[in-house]
């Protein structure tokens, strides 16, 4: 015997319309962190800071990745952008003159330091302080992996010419400065967010 509620439907069948349409917006919402790091990819293809500095992308880059961070309930939010990112940067139209597996990798391993960052920050994490400070250190993370890169298989990274110091630190003064950008936007739409309700 079936037992119907109060419009026709069981409770299996509700329940798992609910799993279906709950599994729906999962994967509209992976589909929009994926889209998110191919933005990136393209804005840092397409859109050139007028600075001849080490990490200057991190300005968009990082405000992009804290924003998602902050604005997702997903654990991995932030490697799941740099996923959408890292597929993309081989993509020809794009214009790269040697995106090779370097700048994949250097996206995942920004993506994964933000979000263990994030989750280890449980109670930090709501001040705009720590989301900066969060960015700014996933970041910097891209120079010792291109270190590491150089020291195990070789390349040329034109970063690394004088050394590992200059390009951290400035790694971590733009990432430092997007992810606050970032930062502000979403504590900015959580506010625009109260007063629509």
């Amino acid at each position: 015997m079936t037992i119907e509620s109060a419009h026709g439907e069981s409770p299996v069948s509700r329940s798992s319309s609910g799993i279906d349409r709950d599994a729906g917006q999962g994967r509209r919402h992976l589909a929009l962190l994926l889209i998110a790091g191919v933005a990136a990819t393209a804005l840092h293809a397409k859109f050139n800071w007028p600075l001849r500095m080490p990490g200057h992308h991190g300005l968009e880059w990082m405000a992009l990745l804290v924003f998602a961070r902050c604005a997702s309930s997903y654990r991995w939010a932030a490697l799941a952008v740099a996923i959408g990112a890292a597929a993309s940067t081989s993509v020809p139209v794009w214009g790269f003159k040697d995106p090779g597996l370097s700048h994949a990798l250097a996206y995942l391993v920004q993506g994964l330091a933000l979000d263990l960052l994030y989750g280890a920050g449980a109670r930090v994490r709501h001040r705009l302080l720590a989301l900066a400070l969060f960015g700014a250190l996933a970041h910097a993370m891209k120079p010792p992996v291109y270190w590491l890169l150089l020291h195990s298989v070789g390349g040329h990274y034109g970063s690394l010419t004088n050394g590992l110091w200059y390009p951290w630190t400035s790694h971590l003064m733009f990432g430092f400065t997007g992810a606050l950008a970032g930062a502000l936007v979403w504590k900015a739409t959580q506010r625009w967010r109260v007063r629509g309700e």
